[in-house]
């Protein structure tokens, strides 16, 4: 019985950052535009009610002191929609620096008409450092959205990357890299990513992403040093769960290339405190197995049993301690531990599936609680149309947010109800291999 396919899984999972996340579905993309479109007609209709009430501004730097005032004062909603009130002034003085950050606020409030509109007449017909930064914003838009190509498009067409910010040059190499990787041209994006320079704040993601490159054209020992590097960085700004997230990354890297004592001490090196604490005992277990130190595998696995969790490395546990023992030849307490081990399958695999149809009743709620369970853009999506339901004010558009938090809600259901449904799986899946493990021993006895 071998566990590099759960290896693997766990290791891939660990090295892709953030930002080199799974691309979010088709139909959560489609979910998701109309979420904007939503809250763009909201806030409209909003600078359309209160275009009397909105003080006129005549100059950008009072647009933006005033916008700021409104917002600290608790009229969020007053100042977004001076902003598009005000996008004739915007266009007026394109080239001051307040443009810019205006810009930005427009985007990351969904306002897109406006920004768009802005942003053209930046790149047309603004200065070089107006246009670059104006290609900047537009690029992350796109990232945001998972659209690479016009990602590509913008970055590549900004005039000159000397009129960004270092923090915006730096994170603009960052997008272009994960671009590249994103549509498989590793070797492409390894040489952006050796571009972030060591005192950037986007060291370590581009460190760590230039090894799941480097992994990938099966470059073990170059991916090794990008890890290491990462390391090194964290210990020297005192990141310490970026530190353990490294060390993750090598340890498993390790393991799957069966450096099983190298990586048992990069899994020691991990701060109890860290996140990924039960994966790293998973791997200390893996390793002394792999070394015969049946003893350290066994207190490994032990110590995993005692932590209340639906973690895989938790799941795994209950099948690697009967398995470690029947390595050993102690058959007996294998046998034992394998039908306490398919005990303990069984009624997790009841209890999960008791979830899974409170989740399909029709009056299933949707609490808290729940809503922690699925992906943050889901659930941030999802409370902010709440919170707009309570101030639209058209019937028309009120109708539309109560439609539209509907289908985030049966959304919401679905993707708790595939959550629960994966879970379901591998708990049968360990349960097979116990049972096979258990029925192995009695006919080899």
């Amino acid at each position: 019985m071998h566990y590099y396919c759960f290896i693997f899984s766990c290791f891939f999972l660990l090295i892709s950052s953030a930002s080199v996340a799974n691309q979010t579905a088709n139909t959560k993309q489609a979910l998701y535009t109309q979420y904007s479109d939503t809250v763009e007609s909201y806030y409209r209709e909003i600078a359309e009610a209160q275009k009397k009430q909105i003080a006129k501004q005549d100059d950008i730097t009072k647009l933006k002191t005033y916008f700021v005032l409104l917002r600290n004062s608790g009229h969020e909603d007053t100042a977004i929609a001076a902003l598009i009130n005000h996008t004739s002034l915007i266009l007026d003085e394109i080239d001051s620096d307040s443009s810019l950050y205006l810009l930005d606020l427009l985007f990351s409030y969904n306002i897109k008409q406006s920004a768009f509109v802005i942003a053209q007449y930046a790149i047309d017909n603004g200065s070089p450092f107006i246009a670059s930064n104006a290609r900047y914003l537009l690029s992350l838009y796109y990232f945001k959205q998972n659209n690479f190509v016009k990602t590509f498009q913008n970055l590549s067409a900004i005039e000159t990357s000397d009129a960004l910010s270092p923090e915006r040059r730096d994170y603009a190499t960052l997008m272009f890299g994960i671009a590249l990787q994103k549509t498989k041209k590793h070797r492409q994006a390894i040489d952006i990513y050796q571009r972030v320079p060591i005192d950037s704040d986007y060291y370590i993601e581009a460190q760590l992403n230039m090894a799941v490159a480097n992994i990938r054209q099966g470059w073990w020992t170059d991916a090794h040093i990008a890890v290491k590097n990462a390391i090194e960085h964290a210990d020297t700004r005192d990141m310490k769960e970026s530190h353990n997230r490294s060390l993750m990354v090598l340890a498993y890297s390790q393991l799957q290339n069966e450096f099983y004592r190298n990586a048992r001490n990069s899994f020691r090196a991990l701060s109890l405190d860290s996140a990924y604490v039960n994966q790293a005992l998973l791997g200390i277990g893996l390793c002394a197995m792999y070394q015969k130190d049946y003893n350290g595998a066994l207190n490994a696995f032990s110590r995993l049993q005692k932590v209340d969790s639906d973690e895989l490395a938790v799941l795994e546990s209950y099948l690697l301690l009967p398995y470690t023992y029947e390595r050993m030849g102690e058959l007996d307490e294998a046998s034992l531990l394998y039908s306490q081990a398919i005990a303990y399958y069984g009624k997790k695999k009841l209890y999960l599936e008791n979830q899974l149809a409170k989740q399909q009743a029709t009056d299933f709620t949707i609490s808290q609680q729940t809503l922690r369970q699925v992906s943050t853009g889901l659930m941030e999506r999802y409370q902010r149309l709440l919170r707009l339901n309570t101030s639209a004010r058209s019937s028309k558009l009120k109708k539309r947010i109560q439609s539209l938090t509907r289908t985030f809600e049966n959304t919401i259901i679905s993707e708790l109800n595939s959550q629960t449904e994966e879970k379901i799986t591998k708990v049968q899946s360990y349960l097979s291999q116990t049972q096979y493990g258990l029925a192995k021993l009695y006919d080899n006895q």
